[in-house]
């Protein structure tokens, strides 16, 4: 059972969520769970939201059967089973069970794993029905800059964007400025990109927000 206060939603990337909340209270939203892991982020969304619409996003099996199990009473958390990419494919993620939100194509050898075939598809291919306000959350070790190139469409639906950037981006060969150059041609979103509350001992330098510029 969740806190009934905000006390715990007042860590790293959920605070963008809360700001969310504050713009947004007592409107129709949808979430883009991208990198759902066992349904936390979402768990916290419906807190605040708990007639808001969900699109989760998980490629490994076992934390998949979880949120599914979790939200099934939910008919408005729809759950994908596959990858978000920039193209229709198949990629091959280094799976360890006991470090299971750290999975990533990218290899790094403090956490190991086995190798785990996932299809991977595009947000604009899957053509999903959004209600309000979108907030798009990628949580992605790595992959989040290929995610939004397969999302050139859906993009303009979107008033926040949270990215999250850190080891696994390094290794992937972008920065941030990488995704300021490539939201630039929507001209939707403010490029002052915002970071609080950086975790440096796991490698995290933090979460990025955009906000749609009617947004603040």
């Amino acid at each position: 059972m969740l806190e009934k206060d905000l006390s715990f939603l007042m860590t790293d990337e959920i605070c963008y969520l809360h700001k969310f909340h504050e713009i947004n209270k007592n409107k129709p939203v949808t979430l883009i769970d991208v990198g759902m892991f066992q349904g936390s982020y979402t768990e916290r969304f419906l807190f605040l939201f708990p007639d808001g619409y969900v699109y989760g996003f998980e490629p490994m099996l076992q934390n998949f059967n979880i949120c599914i199990n979790k939200y099934i009473k939910n008919d408005k958390v729809n759950i994908y089973n596959h990858a978000l990419y920039s193209k229709k494919t198949e990629l091959i993620f280094n799976y360890n069970p006991g470090a299971g939100e750290c999975t990533s194509i990218f290899w790094r050898p403090q956490f190991g794993g086995t190798p785990v075939h996932v299809l991977a598809n595009t947000l604009d291919n899957l053509n999903l029905k959004t209600f309000g306000s979108v907030f798009l959350k990628i949580d992605a070790e790595g992959c989040e800059f290929e995610i939004l190139k397969g999302a050139k469409n859906f993009i303009p639906k979107c008033d926040f964007i949270q990215i999250e950037y850190g080891e696994c981006n390094k290794l992937a060969d972008w920065d941030i400025s990488d995704i300021q150059n490539f939201l630039s041609d929507f001209e939707l979103f403010n490029q002052n990109f915002e970071k609080i509350n950086t975790a440096p001992n796991f490698g995290v330098p933090g979460n990025f927000l955009l906000m749609r510029k009617n947004n603040g």
